[in-house]
C-alpha cells in the first residue's frame, strides 16, 4: 500500500511537472509572438516558469528589439516579471490574472538622422490598432491566449535618451519612472484582451509616462513622442506614482515642448531648429500632455 501511495504521488508530481512545462511553452510563445505582431519588431523571452502549487508565473529576460538601422540592439529589456494567475482559468478561453508585475525595465529612446526608434515602434502599434499590421504566418500565429488583468504594475523604468547627432548644447539624459499602475485590463468585455493587445497597452503606458513626466527629454524628441502617442488609442485610468507631490503643477514648466503644428520640421537637427521648438512652451504643451491618458481618442 505504501509503495502504491508513493507511486501515485510520484506520478502526480510528474504530471504536474509535465503540465507546467507545457503551459510555460504556451505562455512564452504567446508573449513572443503577440509582442512581435503588435510592435513590428522581434520580441523574445528568456524563460517563463509556473509554480504549480502557487499559481505564479515568473518571466525573465524579456527583450524587444530595436527597429533596423539603429545603434542599439534592444529597444526594451525587462529584468523580471511575475504573473499571479487563477490556475483554474488556464484551461479556459480567458485567463484571469489578479496581478501582473513588471520590474526593472530599461528602455532606449534613440534619435539619429531624423529617425527615432520609438516613433517607428509606435507607428507599428498604430498599424496594429487599425488592423493594418502585416498578418503573421499561420504557423507563427501562436495560441489565442486572452487575459483579464485586475492590476498591472510596472516599476523601476529607466529610459536612456540618446540623440546621436544632437546639437552640442543638448546633453543626453536618463528619465526614471518609479511606478505605473493600470487596473481592469480586458474587464470591459467577456473576451478579455489578446496578448498582442496587452503588449500594446504596456508599451503605450510606459511611453505615455515618459512623455508626461520626463522633464529632461529634449524638446524636439518630446514633440515627436507626443505626436506619435496622439495617433494611438488613449489609455484610461493610468496612474504614475512616486514622482513627488508637486509633479502635476511642475510638469508644464519642466517640459518645454511643442505639439501639433508647432512640431513641423522636427526632422531638422540644427541648433536653430532645436531653439525654435524649445521656444514653443507653456500652455499648449501642458494641455496636450494633460489629455494623454484620459477618455477616448478624438
Amino acid at each position: 500500500m505504501k509503495k502504491l501511495l508513493i507511486g501515485v504521488a510520484g506520478l502526480f508530481v510528474a504530471l504536474l511537472v509535465g503540465v507546467s512545462f507545457y503551459i510555460n511553452e504556451i505562455i512564452g510563445t504567446a508573449i513572443e509572438r503577440g509582442g512581435t505582431y503588435a510592435l513590428g519588431v522581434e520580441t523574445t523571452v528568456g524563460f517563463v516558469r509556473l509554480s504549480p502549487f502557487g499559481g505564479n508565473f515568473r518571466i525573465s529576460s524579456l527583450r524587444i528589439a530595436n527597429p533596423p538601422g539603429f545603434e542599439r540592439s534592444s529597444f526594451l529589456e525587462l529584468g523580471s516579471g511575475n504573473i499571479d494567475v487563477a490556475l483554474a482559468t488556464l484551461t479556459e478561453s480567458v485567463v484571469h490574472v489578479s496581478r501582473f508585475h513588471l520590474d526593472d525595465i530599461e528602455i532606449t529612446l534613440e534619435r539619429a538622422k531624423g529617425r527615432t526608434n520609438y516613433g517607428e515602434i509606435l507607428d507599428n502599434l498604430g498599424r496594429f490598432e487599425k488592423g493594418k499590421a502585416p498578418a503573421p504566418k499561420q504557423e507563427d500565429s501562436g495560441p489565442g491566449t486572452r487575459v483579464v488583468i485586475d492590476e498591472l504594475v510596472i516599476t523601476d523604468v529607466t529610459a536612456n535618451v540618446e540623440w546621436i547627432d544632437a546639437p552640442a548644447n543638448l546633453a543626453m539624459t536618463k528619465i526614471e519612472i518609479p511606478e505605473i499602475r493600470l487596473q481592469g485590463i480586458g474587464a470591459h468585455n467577456a473576451q478579455g484582451v489578446a496578448v498582442s493587445e496587452l503588449s500594446s497597452i504596456i508599451i503605450k503606458a510606459i511611453m505615455g509616462a515618459i512623455a508626461r513626466y520626463g522633464g529632461d527629454l529634449p524638446s524636439i524628441m518630446l514633440g515627436e513622442l507626443q505626436r506619435s502617442m496622439g495617433r494611438l488609442t488613449r489609455l484610461p485610468g493610468v496612474m504614475v506614482e512616486g514622482m513627488g507631490s508637486n509633479l502635476v503643477e511642475s510638469v508644464g514648466n519642466a517640459m518645454p515642448g511643442a505639439v501639433g503644428d508647432a512640431v513641423r520640421g522636427v526632422g531638422e537637427t540644427t541648433g536653430e531648429a532645436a531653439k525654435g521648438v524649445t521656444d514653443a512652451v507653456g500652455a499648449k504643451a501642458k494641455k496636450a500632455l494633460g489629455g494623454l491618458f484620459g477618455g477616448d481618442k478624438d
